[in-house]
């Protein structure tokens, strides 16, 4: 999600509203604040659980105000992000299912061919759906 909040809010800053800007993160450091007291007690998965909480709560908020300055609103941003997420969850689920099947072997076993398998994974899927990103990455890559 950081590419997405950091193009959000350099559009605020490119549109030279940096009140805005320093609003908005004076209100999400709030809310981490907030965040931190509740998630404490719960342990690490309460501290896990709640960045993942404030990660959607910040797009939500970046997305609002950096989207009526360029009328692409969160909506369209949401739109955008559809076949990428899909794929992304498909492709952990299946590092998942292979991760159950792997459980007797080293933890570093599991981490290389988990990532390995999760790479292949998504990298195929996007070339299969034809995903936006993955061709410019390719052409800006191959180009240079």
């Amino acid at each position: 999600m950081y590419p997405l909040h950091s193009y959000n809010l350099n559009i605020l800053k490119v549109k030279g509203r940096s009140d805005l800007y320093l609003r908005l993160e004076v209100i999400k450091k709030i809310l981490v604040t907030i965040g931190l007291i509740v998630a404490v007690p719960f342990g690490i998965y309460g501290l896990l659980w709640m960045q993942v909480i404030l990660t959607v709560v910040a797009f939500l908020i970046n997305t609002h105000y950096s989207g009526t300055l360029i009328d692409y609103t969160m909506v369209d941003q949401l739109k955008d992000l559809v076949p990428i997420l899909g794929i992304s969850i498909l492709a952990g689920l299946i590092i998942l299912i292979l991760d159950f099947q792997l459980l007797l072997a080293s933890d570093i076993a599991r981490l290389i061919i988990g990532s390995l398998i999760g790479m292949l994974t998504y990298l195929s899927l996007s070339r299969l759906f034809k995903i936006e990103a993955l061709v410019d990455f390719r052409q800006i890559v191959l180009n240079k």
